[in-house]
């Protein structure tokens, strides 16, 4: 019987992840994620309902959270790839395939596909506020959890975690990834590197932070197979491309179309040279800002915490495409965890930081539902 007994004692590792799950303030996520979604969705429909702008083929009141990628991913998710471009140039292979995947699923299961878009936005959003927070919260304690999920759910991109778009879902991989990994779980945090890879090219940064923590911290071998096998996602789609277009890079060399075209600066030189203009301050803060945040950060947070946000803010920075990038440095989870740990020893900052985020989650859901230009 007690050998029994002792073999039902979870292992040192699943009870890590159990006690986390239980640490989670159910309440308070939700009624954050709820306020966050509340002021997104209401602030589109009241703009939509002024200014009556929608797009075809989707329920009027759903029309303003499908704009911009997210007419893209649904297109996807009905016809599939192809290298017919419309009439801009741009090319479907630059949008990767996890997230249109899944709106085609559900829409075998009746769901209208911006319906579905949104369903997983906001249900990938929901379990990344209630990780982070519990994470957080054995990590320092509640008041830096409770500050992390209020950044999260209140920075002005966070309106693209509330509609058709990849943000909430690569967060939630890209968390997975590096909590799973922290913990010892290698092969689940290869799986979820490798689901993150296929939502969105910056998921390819998975895998120097996950080498680098292996070797900072003289981890076992199974933490460099994770690394590898984080690529598997990209890898698919790269081999997917070659087999069907005769061009493994093809998502690459159609990013050309937006980089000519793009509203917004798509060029680090093109965004400092009017360096007072709106996007541009927007885009110029939040790299900066993320670059020392992560500094100060750097020895609160794991090894592969940190290497995965470094990795991922040099890609973002450097891969010649900027015309996104403030919005693709949101997607950084540790950036929002990292902004919740300053905030709760900062409270003052805080609080003025979110009044001002909050004005401008507005400006950028109403700018979104007019199918302008936000990040």
């Amino acid at each position: 019987m007690s050998d029994f007994n002792e073999a039902r004692v979870a292992s040192p590792r699943t009870a890590s992840m159990t006690s986390l799950v239980a640490s989670v303030d159910w309440a308070f996520v939700f009624a954050v994620w709820a306020l966050s979604r509340g002021l997104i969705l209401s602030t589109m429909l009241l703009v939509y309902h002024h200014a009556k702008t929608h797009h075809p083929g989707a329920p009027g009141w759903l029309s303003p959270l499908a704009n911009w990628d997210g007419l893209w991913y649904e297109r996807i998710a009905a016809h599939g790839y192809s290298l017919v471009p419309d009439a801009g140039g741009h090319l479907p292979v630059a949008f990767f395939p996890l997230y249109p995947l899944f709106i085609a699923l559900l829409e075998r299961c009746g769901l209208e596909p911006t319906l579905a878009g949104v369903a997983i936005s906001n249900i990938a959003f929901f379990l990344t506020l209630a990780i982070a927070y519990a994470w957080m919260k054995q990590r320092f304690d509640i008041s830096a959890a409770r500050w992390s999920s209020i950044v999260m759910a209140l920075l002005p991109h966070a309106v693209f975690t509330g509609v058709v778009y990849t943000e909430a879902l690569f967060m939630l991989l890209a968390l997975c990834a590096i909590v799973l990994f922290d913990s010892g779980l290698y092969p689940y945090a290869a799986i979820c590197g490798a689901l993150a890879s296929a939502t969105r090219p910056v998921g390819i940064a998975l895998a120097p932070a996950m080498l680098v923590a292996w070797i900072v911290q003289r981890r076992p071998p199974a933490a460099a197979i994770a690394a590898v096998g984080s690529t598997a996602g990209l890898l698919v789609y790269v081999a997917f491309q070659y087999v069907h277009f005769g061009d493994a890079l093809a998502f690459v060399h159609a990013q050309a179309a937006w980089e000519d075209k793009s509203e917004a600066a798509a060029t680090w030189v093109a965004t400092l040279a009017h360096p007072l203009k709106f996007k541009a301050i927007v885009k110029i803060v939040m790299v900066v800002g993320a670059a020392i945040l992560f500094y100060w950060a750097r020895r609160s947070f794991p090894p592969i915490f940190m290497a995965f946000a470094t990795s991922a803010l040099v890609l973002i920075t450097f891969s010649g495409d900027v015309t996104s990038a403030d919005r693709f440095v949101y997607g950084i989870p540790v950036f929002a965890m990292g902004l919740g740990l300053l905030f709760s020893r900062h409270r003052y900052w805080g609080y003025g930081s979110m009044i001002v985020s909050f004005g401008l989650l507005c400006f950028f859901s109403a700018r979104f539902a007019l199918r302008l230009w936000v990040a």
